[in-house]
């Protein structure tokens, strides 16, 4: 179903103007975008320039940093570790930034990238199940955080990741696998199943000071691309409820709640709710999300 266009902008409007009241003095500061990508979907992250140019795309980046006028960093890391691994990589990579002089951050996240990020947030003081987990200083991450724009993120866990547990050795596999990459500890970790644990424990919202503000992809065939066709595909597979993106359910995406909460959603896929194509998402974020 398409959205009204009308309804989409007084939202993403009203989220704006609920940010510049909660900012306080923060918001005078000089911004800086972080992007937190996910597990790969196929695509090399091994490296700043690659996920730039093959995850993000650099028209997203520019969308989303006004032309290159707000400052920016981009993390990468092995996303086929559990999150709670990639956490740590992450951790050090934005003590970095801070460290170099990175203030008010606003992280964008794309898919486990916000799972990633909510683990960190979740588990920044002292009195957190995993506090500064193997060390990583999440503490002063959350010190630094104005908030999280989150898109796609599997807060609930992900239908999909359940049927990836199930395709080893089958005929499905290999077509699917650039998708699922379904032996990866990050997608074992991914299930509904261990949500429902993670949620009620170590990734409660009422651990977290920081807001979180979250997208829904609700399209499958944004055009007919290999990733569209294999989308639509495992939507179908996996059993996915109610509206989904292919990989990650509506009700999932949005399962967090304050602080912060349901920003708005697009009919972008998975594929497409991490760029600034399908959907001008990187200029909704440039005029509303900070």
């Amino acid at each position: 179903m398409m959205r009204n266009p009308r309804w989409t902008w007084l939202g993403l409007a009203a989220m704006w103007f609920g940010l510049w009241l909660g900012c306080g003095t923060s918001a005078t500061a000089q911004t800086t975008l972080v992007f937190v990508h996910g597990k790969s979907d196929g695509v090399s992250t091994d490296s700043r320039t690659k996920v730039i140019n093959n995850y993000w795309t650099p028209d997203m980046i520019r969308a989303a940093t006004r032309n290159y006028t707000v400052p920016y960093e981009v993390v990468f890391y092995d996303g086929r570790k559990h999150y709670w691994d990639c956490a740590v990589d992450v951790a050090a990579q934005i003590n970095q930034f801070i460290t170099n002089g990175r203030r008010n951050l606003v992280f964008v996240t794309h898919s486990m990238g916000g799972v990633v990020m909510r683990f960190i947030l979740c588990n920044a003081d002292p009195s957190d199940p995993y506090y500064n987990y193997r060390g990583a200083n999440f503490n002063r991450i959350q010190t630094h955080t104005r908030h999280v724009l989150s898109y796609a993120p599997p807060n609930a866990g992900s239908e999909a990741a359940d049927l990836a547990g199930t395709l080893s050795g089958s005929w499905m596999t290999a077509w699917l696998v650039s998708l699922l990459d379904n032996n990866s500890p990050s997608t074992r970790a991914l299930t509904t199943a261990h949500f429902r644990t993670a949620n009620a424990n170590w990734m409660r919202d009422s651990l977290r000071s920081k807001a979180i503000f979250t997208v829904a992809g609700t399209g499958l065939w944004n055009d007919f691309c290999l990733e569209c066709v294999g989308l639509a595909t495992l939507s179908g597979l996996a059993g996915l409820p109610g509206e989904d993106d292919g990989m990650v359910a509506e009700y999932s995406a949005h399962y967090t709640k304050a602080p912060g909460g349901r920003w708005y959603n697009t009919d972008a896929n998975h594929h497409y709710n991490r760029r600034n194509s399908y959907r001008r998402l990187g200029e909704d974020i440039a005029r509303y999300g900070y």
